[in-house]
Order: structure tokens, then C-alpha cells, then sequence
């Protein structure tokens, strides 16, 4: 505590369940409550110290520019403070609930495909029934198998109808205000064109239907919009706080990243397609309709197959590869003008 200036203890240090590469910890002094965090995974790796400055200097760039986030505690301007031989970096505590209640449940990984988490992650959040890995509805009346449901009393349905209705609209309302959440921290992020960073997942591992989803979605213009981001800003990283504000946290993995990309790996594990349309409002800017914007997704969640040979990202992959015509043509399919 007294690396970072944080006043006397005031109470035993409380662990926090739910980080998936990091030891996180609650801890009370004289100056308030914070959140301590213990690196853990690729610590020891002689780039990690680097990498994690590069990405604070990101996050304190988007904490200057009001973007909504727990408050980072640096140390003479840099980010980890090494105790003991251990790594720790800390922020001050936000008192919240995980972002993504109302949202389906996402399989696999964020854009950068690293299982991160801080504060108080989306563990335990509910699934929307009736709602398809990608945000489309099922067909109605229909069973997983494909047989019609039982029949039930009227009384009876419409109370589950109107759950649903309840529950999906709360659902689109978090992905709309992730899609928010992404765009200032796009704006905050020093835009600029540059060449569209290279994609190297060939799918090879894992057959036809996913060796040629990564050739689809290969390619692209030679330059696009890149900015310094999240480049993780999945469910299990969001926080919404006493105020109904939705927060970044886990800023680990900040870097470089095509706004494109990024903006559809949001929409993509905020299982929200509709997402893209409240990110083009916020920045004004068009996501086009064409196979190349899925490419970052893809190779992030590849190389996390690769990594784990994980069921629910192999899944999450197999559907794309099925789904993805009819969303560029959903992409590509202009706004319904509201009722005269």
C-alpha cells in the first residue's frame, strides 16, 4: 500500500472471485476503497513489463477524455510497481454491477482473445431465452429439435412474453450502450489512417467450414481508420455503476487496433448486430458491408481455438461461418424509416 500512496489499512484485504488471469483484491484505507491486482499470467515474460505500460498510457489517454472507468493509480507515472517480485497495479474501487446483465451469455474471447478481468466482472450473467449466439430471434414455437412446443394456458404465456420483451429490450439497451462506450474511446484514441494491420489465422486446424471462413474474411483495403483502444471491450469487461453509467475496465490489453474491426468484434460478442448502427451514429462513420470486417474477430478468436481447442469458441466461429451472408446483407440493408 504505501508503494502507491495509498494510506493506512483499514480493515483485512478482501479477495475478489471471478478474475480469470489476475489475483484482484478489495482493499479499505484512510483514502477510500481500492483495487489491487496482482499480475499472474505471462508475468514473467521479459515483454510483459512493456506491454502493460503501452497499454496504461492508452487507458490514461481515455481516462483524461472523460471516458467512463474506474480511475487508474499510477506510480511515478507508470502503471506496475514490482513488491516482493510480484507485479501489482491498482485503480481506485467503483461499487457496481457486471455490465452485461440482460445479455447472452458470450462464448469465447474478446477481440484480442485474452481472458482478463477487474473489479467486479460479468460472471453469473443471465442468459435471454429465445435468442440466437448473434442477437437474431429463434423461430418462434419451435423447439431446439425443431418440434412444436407445448401448448400452454394463455395466462401463462403472456407473463413469459412479456419477460422476454422486458429482457431483450435490457439487452439492447447494454449493447447500444457499449457501442457508445467503444465510439469515445475512439475518439479519444488518435485516429488516423494506416495500413490494415495483418490477419494470420488460416483456420487449417479445424476443417472446411472454418478454413474458408478465414479466407472470406481475409483481405480488405490497403488502408483503414486505426486508433489506440481496449481492444477487449467484451461483456466480462464492462461494469455499470450507481448511476446506470457503463464503465471500461481490464485495460490490459490497449493497444493499436482498426476501428472496423473493433466495432464488429463489440457488436459480435455483445451478441447485438444492431449495435454497429448506434456505433456509425455515435462517430458518424459507415461500416461496410463486405466479408474483410470480420477478419479481427475471426483471428482472434482462432488463435484462441488454437490456444485452448475451447467447444464454445469453436462454436461461436461455426456459426459466423453460417451467418455471415445474411449479416453483411443485414449490414448492407438501409435504416427503416420510423412510422409517418
Amino acid at each position: 500500500m504505501e508503494r502507491f500512496g495509498l494510506g493506512r489499512l483499514e480493515g483485512e484485504p478482501v479477495r475478489v472471485p471471478g478474475g480469470l488471469s489476475n489475483e484482484l483484491w478489495r482493499v479499505r484505507t484512510g483514502r477510500g476503497d481500492f483495487a489491487v491486482k496482482r499480475m499472474v499470467v505471462n508475468a514473467r515474460l521479459p515483454e510483459f513489463v512493456g506491454n502493460v505500460e503501452a497499454a496504461y498510457a492508452v487507458e490514461q489517454r481515455a481516462w483524461a477524455a472523460g471516458v467512463p472507468m474506474p480511475e487508474p493509480v499510477p506510480v511515478d507515472g507508470r502503471a506496475l510497481v514490482r513488491v516482493d517480485g510480484e507485479l501489482y497495479r491498482v485503480h481506485r474501487w467503483v461499487e457496481g454491477k457486471p455490465g452485461a446483465q440482460g445479455q447472452p451469455k458470450a462464448e469465447g474471447k474478446g477481440a484480442q482473445g485474452q481472458p482478463q478481468a477487474e473489479g467486479k466482472g460479468a460472471q453469473g450473467q443471465p442468459q435471454v431465452e429465445g435468442t440466437a449466439a448473434q442477437g437474431r430471434p429463434q423461430a418462434e414455437g419451435t423447439a431446439a429439435q425443431g418440434r412444436p412446443q407445448a401448448e400452454g394456458t394463455a395466462a401463462e404465456e403472456r407473463p413469459q412474453a412479456e419477460e422476454k420483451g422486458v429482457q431483450a429490450r435490457r439487452a439492447r439497451a447494454t449493447a447500444d450502450s457499449a457501442a457508445e462506450l467503444l465510439a469515445d474511446i475512439h475518439a479519444a484514441g488518435r485516429p488516423r489512417r494506416r495500413t490494415l494491420p495483418g490477419l494470420s489465422w488460416d483456420g487449417r486446424r479445424w476443417g472446411g467450414k472454418l478454413i474458408n471462413l478465414a479466407q472470406r474474411v481475409a483481405g480488405g483495403p490497403r488502408e483503414t481508420l486505426v486508433v489506440y483502444s481496449h481492444r477487449d471491450l467484451d461483456p466480462k469487461n464492462t461494469l455499470r455503476d450507481a448511476d446506470g453509467r457503463l464503465l471500461a475496465v481490464d485495460w490490459d490489453a490497449a493497444g493499436p487496433i482498426s476501428a472496423i474491426h473493433e466495432a464488429v468484434a463489440l457488436a459480435l460478442d455483445w451478441r447485438d448486430w444492431t449495435a454497429l448502427a448506434t456505433y456509425e451514429q455515435r462517430t458518424g462513420r459507415t461500416v461496410p458491408a463486405e466479408p474483410w470486417i470480420f477478419g479481427g474477430w475471426v483471428a482472434a478468436q482462432g488463435g484462441w481455438l488454437d490456444h485452448t481447442a475451447d467447444d464454445g469458441t469453436r462454436a461461436a466461429l461455426l456459426e459466423l461461418a453460417e451467418s455471415l451472408d445474411d449479416l453483411i446483407t443485414e449490414l448492407g440493408r438501409p435504416p427503416a424509416r420510423p412510422a409517418s
